[in-house]
């Protein structure tokens, strides 16, 4: 025990290590430390003048869990639809009111804090752990909304012209404010007595949230893998080929057809099932674009030779496929 009590004295009187903790019984030690003042090579230096040993390497082993983490965190949020259940029911549109629009935002930041919230994270830890870089990032957020309205009344993609737009998208934008900057205060907070965790947390949100963003831009051009579990068989009758799915929040349907023959795909949409990311869906390959209503949705195209055609939402968060046979 005295091993451990003299090297954690010693680091501990190290500047830039936070935290020192020493097991004896498995001859092992956790160390936080500020990677700008000192380097895990430092560390290793400081312990072995105290005539100990390390065993492998600590810095890789530490970047290997690191890895682990992101990949196992990257599985859950892109294989189990977690985000998919957060979007709201309800997108904003150009024909709601300003409190609507709020609303709506209000409602929305849920999904914004699941996308955005690794950088809001990031963003709310200084130096000085004040609440500004939160009011700041959240401030950024609202005006490159509604700059983004302006443009697009300005090009018409939405009714009422720029200035209706840019309001629009700032009434928006504020509805997101609230829990976004809770968050963000939050996290100065606990900075202050956890800054490194929060850190490190922080990096591997954003890291595993940046592979989703990717996966979904994948989706949406088609070159992203897409995991199939099971598949729906379509029926010949007549002439055409009839499968039959339900719509479920959080995934798609994949299906099973054969070439050469019409497709009548008919989606069961049950109440509740249709929310802010699978409301539409893209199948490129065919140039169909539908959006689903409460009820049966009937989906037509001609499938012309054997391979797998992808298909996503709008926002390429959700997938499916279609197995064409010869």
């Amino acid at each position: 025990m005295n091993c451990k009590n003299r090297i954690e004295r010693k680091l501990r009187k190290t500047d830039g290590i936070s935290r020192a903790e020493v097991n004896y019984s498995t001859n092992t030690a956790e160390i936080t430390y500020i990677g700008e003042k000192i380097s895990p090579e430092q560390i290793i230096t400081i312990i072995e003048s105290l005539g100990y040993g390390i065993s492998g390497n600590p810095a890789r082993a530490h970047t290997l869990r690191t890895i682990m983490i992101i990949i196992a965190l990257y599985a859950v949020l892109q294989f189990t639809g977690v985000l998919n259940i957060l979007a709201p029911s309800r997108l904003a549109g150009g024909n709601m009111g300003y409190a609507v629009l709020f609303a709506v935002g209000l409602v929305t930041s849920v999904h914004c804090a699941a996308m955005c919230g690794g950088l809001s994270l990031s963003q709310s830890l200084s130096d000085t752990h004040s609440f500004v870089p939160s009011v700041l990032y959240n401030a950024g957020r609202v005006m490159s909304y509604t700059a983004a309205g302006f443009v697009l009344g300005l090009a018409g993609l939405l009714t009422g012209g720029p200035v209706n737009g840019a309001l629009s998208m700032l009434a928006f934008g504020a509805g997101t404010v609230p829990l976004m900057l809770g968050l963000g205060s939050a996290v100065s907070v606990l900075g202050r007595k956890f800054t490194d965790r929060v850190t490190a947390s922080g990096a591997v949100v954003i890291a595993a949230m940046g592979l989703v963003m990717l996966s979904q831009g994948g989706a949406l051009v088609g070159v992203m893998p897409h995991v199939s579990f099971s598949r729906e068989e379509a029926g010949t009758l007549g002439g055409e080929q009839t499968v039959r799915s339900t719509l479920a929040s959080g995934r798609y349907p994949d299906i099973r057809v054969k070439a050469g023959i019409p497709v009548k795909w008919v989606i069961d949409a049950p109440k509740g099932s249709i929310n802010g990311c699978n409301y539409k869906f893209m199948i490129r390959d065919y140039n169909i674009e539908h959006t689903f209503r409460t009820g049966e949705n009937v989906i037509n195209f001609m499938p012309e030779r054997a391979g797998t055609v992808y298909y996503s939402c709008w926002m390429g968060m959700i997938t499916g496929s279609i197995e064409i046979y010869q």
